[in-house]
C-alpha cells in the first residue's frame, strides 16, 4: 500500500535523495492517485511533463500500465492509468 502523502513529501524537499528511479517515483504517484495529470506528477517527482510522458510511454510499452487520456469539464490532459 502506498502512503498517501509520499508524493507530496517528495515535492516538499527536492534535495532528498532516494534509491528509486524516476520511473519508480511515477509509478508510486500513479498508485496513490491513478487520475493524476502529467503536470501534477511532474511537480511531485521534480521532473518535466515531457519526461513524465516519456516514462509513461516506457511503462506502457513494458506492459506495466495502460494509459488513457481525455478531458472532463475544464480539466484537460487527465491521465487515467491502470496498473497491471
Amino acid at each position: 500500500m502506498v502512503t498517501p502523502g509520499y508524493c507530496a513529501a517528495m515535492a516538499d524537499n527536492p534535495r532528498n535523495w532516494t534509491f528509486l528511479s524516476n520511473h519508480a517515483h511515477v509509478l508510486v504517484c500513479l498508485a496513490a492517485d491513478p487520475n493524476s495529470r502529467l503536470r501534477d506528477i511532474a511537480a511531485k517527482v521534480g521532473i518535466t511533463e515531457r519526461r513524465v510522458n516519456g516514462i509513461l510511454a516506457d511503462l506502457e510499452q513494458a506492459g506495466i500500465v495502460t494509459v488513457f487520456t481525455g478531458s472532463v469539464g475544464v480539466k484537460s490532459e487527465i491521465l487515467f492509468c491502470i496498473l497491471g
